[in-house]
């Protein structure tokens, strides 16, 4: 059976809740290093090393590795690739 009591509690819990932003979820392993990136460029310019800060986040319950805080921390930037020539045909000798 469920008590006033508790029902009065989640309504207080509710009511707690209007005034915090919304949990945000997210969808990979990722995203949520992403939303860390400015704490994380904070202690490599501390001295950090990638795989300390990577346990660290693993440690907090957010299973990562150091590859996913590196391509956060340094992005890849995508060079354009060179346009091929196509060879020009040349006409035939006869």
């Amino acid at each position: 059976m469920i008590e006033q009591e508790q029902v009065n509690a989640a309504i207080e819990a509710l009511e707690r809740a209007k005034e915090q932003p919304p949990v945000k979820s997210y969808a990979s392993q990722k995203e949520a290093v992403e939303a860390m990136r400015d704490h994380i460029a904070d202690l490599h310019k501390r001295g950090w090393s990638i795989a300390a800060i990577a346990k660290v986040i693993s440690d907090a319950g957010i299973k990562t590795s150091p590859a996913v805080v590196s391509s956060v921390l340094k992005p890849r930037t995508r060079r354009p690739r060179k346009k091929v020539a196509s060879p020009q045909s040349e006409p035939l000798s006869t």
